[in-house]
């Protein structure tokens, strides 16, 4: 039984990175049966760098991680060296074509792309061709390689949808997250716990309205398995309590979580393959846990709120009808903005501080 589609409470039958395109008019034939992760992530793009390493002048590319590698790519664009800012330019193209693909695909929600993905039903085509706008946020799309791949989507690659490119890049989810602290405070910690770096974050509010970000330093997720639940519940814990510890001053006692895996009533949903939702095997209710035990590391009450990365990232576009956030990263999320804003306001232009 297929649950439909409720971008208020998704799901991991949401995720694009399982999407397969069999076929669209005038296809490549190398796209053809791959997934949204095959086509758009870390890997897909680290992969691309690897094979046009020599071009790129990048020797190390072949023992350098799918981490680092996006970053040594967003340097090239800046090259003294044409030929290595053309190849740049080509392996953005590249990518920009997948993406173009994989919206293409959505889009026209042709029947044989139906029939290859058996947990969907209509009304999650029915969504996705009645999306009009899309917001582009993530670490990949956080630099060069973004801004030009927009600039394709827009001039050379016509998906049907609008596609912009988020300013506030990677932190887009801490944005979200940001308006989900209650009136009162001036000054809040949020976190994004991601499949490659946990990103931290102090927010600061003037009048009710969130007008700063200050940016803490990023720390490398851990390289656990879903067979170490324990271990990743002590390294969250760890980590929400000394940040809050090394911020100090009169923070919200309210901590908003995106992470990575879907989340309902504070409780990650049980996939294949994900990290944070082996967070689950911890207790009944891994919200109400991680809250305690964050409230008896930092000696007063907390309350942690977890929130899917995607639906996240949404937040910070709460009453935009017919938008859709896709974050671009380790691996893709989606998000969908709530009908209604009743979240903290934001300024229009959030001041970003490292």
């Amino acid at each position: 039984m297929i649950e439909p589609f409720d971008p208020s409470h998704l799901t991991p039958a949401a995720s694009l990175n399982r999407l397969r395109i069999i076929d669209l008019p005038g296809i490549d034939p190398q796209v053809k049966g791959k997934t949204g992760y095959d086509l758009v992530s870390a890997h897909a793009l680290s992969a691309l760098i690897r094979e046009n390493a020599d071009l790129l002048k990048l020797p190390s590319a072949q023992t350098k991680s799918d981490r680092e590698l996006p970053i040594l790519l967003d340097g090239c664009f800046d090259s003294d060296d044409p030929q290595v800012r053309d190849t740049a330019q080509t392996v953005k193209k590249q990518f920009a074509r997948n993406l173009y693909y994989l919206l293409l695909t959505l889009k026209r929600g042709d029947e044989i792309n139906r029939q290859a993905r058996t947990d969907w039903d209509e009304s999650y085509w029915n969504h996705w061709r009645d999306v009009q706008h899309i917001w582009l946020g993530g670490g990949l799309v956080s630099g060069h390689l973004g801004r030009q791949v927009v600039d394709d989507l827009r001039d050379e690659f016509q998906t049907g949808y609008s596609v912009c490119l988020d300013p506030h890049g990677d932190v887009l989810p801490m944005i979200g997250a940001a308006r989900r602290v209650p009136f009162g405070y001036d000054s809040a910690v949020v976190f994004d716990f991601g499949g490659s770096f946990v990103k931290r974050a102090r927010t600061i509010y003037e009048n009710g309205t969130l007008t700063e970000f200050h940016r803490l330093p990023a720390i490398p997720t851990p390289s656990l398995t879903e067979n170490q639940p324990h271990l990743l519940f002590d390294f969250f814990v760890s980590t929400i309590a000394e940040t809050w510890e090394q911020v100090g001053g009169r923070l919200a006692p309210v901590i908003p979580v995106s992470l990575a895996a879907y989340v309902r009533d504070g409780e990650p949903l049980e996939r294949q393959g994900g990290l944070y939702a082996s967070l689950r095997q911890v207790a009944d209710n891994a919200q109400h846990t991680l809250s305690a035990a964050v409230s008896e590391r930092i000696g007063m009450a907390i309350q942690v709120i977890l929130l899917h990365d995607g639906t996240s990232a949404a937040l910070t576009y709460a009453g935009s009808p017919q938008t859709a956030v896709i974050m671009i990263g380790t691996a893709m999320g989606v998000g969908f903005p709530p009908a209604i804003d009743d979240l903290r306001p934001k300024s229009e232009h959030i001041k970003v501080r490292k």
